[in-house]
């Protein structure tokens, strides 16, 4: 008898569960009772920003689907993530400095082994940095003046979980700037509002 086939799935926003379409589609892959799906909720990203807000807005729109969230700091011992990761039927990753986010996964050892959950049934959800870290490469986290500045990495390598890179809280105002580093890069990059995400399932993609 052979094998069940996993198909991996991937939920790659700018701002979280920020419409109805986009927290359907989370909950449309979750097999269990809302209740019964374990959440790993990492906030690291966050640390070097002044304001954390969002880290509580998005933390509160898990909780409001029901589900069990465990808050896991990538300082934390990288044993103790491990089991958390390994346990969680969605590993969400939020937003805030990307390179620093990426610093904390490669120390903590994240990097060696997402990639094999994901592949094995872990749901990944990423919001703005969350989302780019799995792409082949987070340099244009720092396209934008206002944006992440990178005192913490000597280089900008993702984890090439997908084959392309979002370019998360998009505006019409940017479109030149996309447009530019575009030429710069040798992956596909798209474009995402803060109302927009993109949808992977196995080899296959689409905004929703």
């Amino acid at each position: 008898m052979g094998g069940v086939t996993i198909m991996k799935q991937l939920l790659l926003t700018s701002a979280g569960l920020s419409t109805l379409t986009i927290k359907q589609q989370l909950l449309s892959w979750i097999s269990k009772k809302s209740k019964e799906c374990k959440v790993a909720f990492i906030p690291t990203a966050a640390d070097p920003e002044e304001d954390k807000w969002f880290v509580g807005a998005s933390r509160q729109e898990l909780v409001e689907c029901g589900f069990q969230v465990t808050d896991v700091d990538l300082k934390q011992d990288y044993k103790w993530i491990k089991s958390q990761l390994e346990l969680a039927d969605v590993i969400y990753i939020n937003g805030g400095n990307t390179f620093y986010l990426l610093k904390w996964i490669r120390k903590s050892g994240v990097d060696r082994y997402l990639n094999n959950l994901i592949e094995n049934g872990t749901i990944y959800v990423g919001t703005s940095a969350g989302s780019l870290l799995v792409g082949p490469n987070i340099e244009l986290a720092a396209w934008k003046k206002d944006w992440d500045v990178n005192n913490y990495i000597p280089d900008s390598e993702g984890l090439k979980i997908v084959p392309f890179e979002v370019f998360p809280h998009y505006e019409e105002q940017y479109h030149d700037l996309l447009e530019q580093g575009r030429k710069k890069v040798n992956y596909e990059i798209i474009p995402l509002t803060d109302k927009q995400g993109v949808v992977v399932e196995g080899k296959k993609y689409k905004i929703i």
